[in-house]
C-alpha cells in the first residue's frame, strides 16, 4: 500500500485569504501586538551595527551576482544576522557557541483532524446535508478509514538560522491559562468561514517522502538542536501580490495578512520538526513547550514574530479525547528598514520627517532577538 499524500504549503501563501486556514491546520492562536514587552530591558547600542549594515547593504544592492531577487533578499537577511553577531559577540560570550546556518532546509509534516465535512453532500433541490461515507471516495490526504484527518507538509526555506544547545525560554508553561486559550475568538464562524477543502486555499498534494527536518538532519547527531532565531525572505510574496493585483488601498493589508500566515506556518514547521527530533510525536504530544523567533522580510519591510509550540496532538478529534492546548504566534506590525535609497545614502521617514540612515527600531529588534535568553 502506498502512503497517503500530504497537502503542501507553498514557500509563501498562494491564496490571498489564508491566515485563518493556516491557524486552523496548525492550531495556532495569533496575537497581533508589539513585542516590546518580550524584549524589555534589552537595549543594546545600534550605532556601530548600523554603520556595518549600511556598508553591507550598499554592496548587496549594487551587486549583479544574484540570480533572483529572492537570493538578494536572503543575502540581506544573512548580512543583518552576521553583522548583529559581530556587533554584540564581544559582550555576550554565549553567542560564541551558537551555530549559524544559511539557506536552511526547514521541513515538517503533520496530521490535522476536523475535516469530516469533506464527506458531506447536499443534493440538488434538497436542504438536507448528509454525510455519505459509503459513496464518496477517500479524500486525498485522509486516512483510509475516512476519518477526516488530513496530512499537511511544509517544505520551507530559511535564509539563515541561529541554533543553540539550550532552548529559548518559553513564553509560558503548558499548565498556564495562556496555553489553553482558543485559536479563534467567539465571533469567528469556523465551520463556515475557516473550514474549506485545501484546494480552495490553493494547496496541492505532495508526493515526495515526508520527514522532519528543523534545519538539520536528525541522523547527523546535531548538538545545537534548538532554533533561536531564523530569517526568511518574502520577496516571492511581493511577486504574488503583483499577480493578485489588489487595489492600492488594499495591497498593504493583503501583504501583511499573508506575512502573518507565513509566520504561523514557518514557526510551526520549525517547532513541530524540532519536537519530533526530540522524541515527541502527535500520539504522545509534547511535555514541554518549544519556542523560537522569526524575522520575515522583502529586504525593506520587516515582520518580527515569536512562536511557541504547546501541542502537536491535533490529529484526533473524537469523544473521550480532549486537548484544550493551543499553539501561539506573536506578530508585530511591519517596520521599514528604510524608505529611500539614493546616491548611496539611506533615508527613513520619522514623525518629524525624512531622516538619513536606517530605522533604528529594526536594527534594535534584530539585536534583541540575539540577546533574548
Amino acid at each position: 500500500m502506498s502512503p497517503r499524500k500530504a497537502w503542501a504549503l507553498p514557500l509563501v501563501p498562494a491564496y490571498f485569504d489564508c491566515l485563518k486556514y493556516y491557524q486552523y491546520i496548525t492550531k495556532t492562536r495569533l496575537v497581533e501586538s508589539s513585542l516590546d514587552n518580550y524584549y524589555v530591558g534589552l537595549v543594546p547600542p545600534t550605532a556601530s551595527y548600523e554603520k556595518a549594515v549600511q556598508e553591507s547593504l550598499r554592496t548587496i544592492l549594487s551587486s549583479d551576482r544574484f540570480g533572483s531577487e529572492d537570493e538578494r533578499v536572503s543575502a540581506i537577511l544573512a548580512a543583518l544576522m552576521d553583522e548583529a553577531i559581530f556587533s554584540v559577540a564581544h559582550n555576550v560570550p554565549r553567542l560564541g557557541d551558537y551555530r549559524v546556518a544559511y539557506d536552511v532546509q526547514n521541513e515538517s509534516f503533520w496530521i490535522r483532524a476536523g475535516f469530516m465535512f469533506l464527506y458531506d453532500r447536499q443534493l440538488i433541490g434538497s436542504d438536507t446535508v448528509e454525510r455519505d461515507l459509503k459513496r464518496l471516495s477517500k479524500f486525498t490526504g485522509d486516512d483510509r478509514r475516512k476519518l477526516g484527518e488530513l496530512a499537511f507538509v511544509c517544505r520551507d526555506r530559511l535564509a539563515v538560522q541561529l541554533r543553540s544547545r539550550d532552548p529559548l525560554a518559553p513564553l509560558h508553561s503548558l499548565e498556564s491559562d495562556e496555553a489553553c486559550k482558543p485559536v479563534f475568538s467567539e465571533d469567528v464562524d469556523v465551520a463556515n468561514d475557516v473550514l474549506f477543502s485545501p484546494k480552495v486555499i490553493n494547496l496541492w498534494p505532495d508526493e515526495d517522502p515526508l520527514w522532519q527536518c528543523p534545519g538539520y538532519f536528525v541522523e547527523s547527531e546535531e548538538t545545537h538542536a534548538y532554533s533561536r532565531v531564523a530569517a526568511k525572505s518574502l520577496s516571492l510574496l511581493d511577486e504574488r501580490c503583483k499577480e493578485w493585483d489588489a487595489p492600492p488601498e488594499e495591497n498593504a493589508e493583503l501583504w501583511q495578512d499573508c506575512a502573518k500566515a507565513q509566520a504561523v506556518a514557518s514557526l510551526f514547521t520549525t517547532l513541530c520538526a524540532q519536537a519530533h527530533t526530540h522524541g515527541f510525536t502527535q500520539y504522545t504530544d509534547v511535555t514541554r513547550p518549544f519556542t523560537s523567533q522569526l524575522m520575515l522580510s522583502n529586504g525593506v519591510d520587516f515582520v518580527f514574530a515569536v512562536g511557541q509550540l504547546n501541542t502537536i496532538a491535533i490529529n484526533i478529534e473524537c469523544d473521550g479525547f480532549e486537548n484544550p492546548k493551543t499553539n501561539v504566534c506573536h506578530v508585530e506590525s511591519p517596520l521599514r528598514l528604510y524608505d529611500d535609497y539614493r546616491e548611496g545614502r539611506f533615508y527613513h521617514i520619522t514623525p518629524e520627517g525624512e531622516k538619513e540612515g536606517l530605522n533604528s527600531k529594526v536594527l534594535l529588534r534584530v539585536l534583541q532577538m540575539l540577546l533574548r535568553d
